[in-house]
């Protein structure tokens, strides 16, 4: 990600040029990368979806809601069981897209997706 020349981000209170705040900006920010395949690191669909709350630490239960609903919200339950290798360039976007929604941020950063 480029860094700024000039001027700042404030996200939640946080600025974003002060690396010690790093991980309390990544809470609240979630982003998408424009080539899915940059995003997606698991060989199972809802794996790749489950990897963002893993990391933040969300209870295995509350991973499996947050999964089920973000599969839902972008029309891609049914390849929950699928390799993300297998899909289409426009299905694995919307699994990147569901990756973050399950993470629950208070913004989304979109990267020309």
């Amino acid at each position: 990600l480029l860094q700024p020349s000039e001027g700042y981000i404030n996200v939640c209170g946080y600025d974003t040029r002060d690396e010690e705040h790093i991980w309390d900006i990544r809470q609240h920010v979630g982003m998408v990368f424009q080539n899915p395949d940059n995003q997606i690191v698991a060989a199972v669909v809802e794996e790749d979806v489950a990897f963002g709350p893993e990391n933040l630490g969300i209870p295995s239960a509350e991973i499996r809601k947050r999964v089920d609903a973000a599969l839902e919200a972008v029309n891609m339950t049914e390849y929950r069981e699928h390799g993300p290798h297998l899909l289409s360039g426009g299905q694995k976007q919307r699994i990147a897209i569901a990756g973050v929604l399950a993470m629950k941020p208070d913004c989304i950063v979109l990267d020309e997706p």
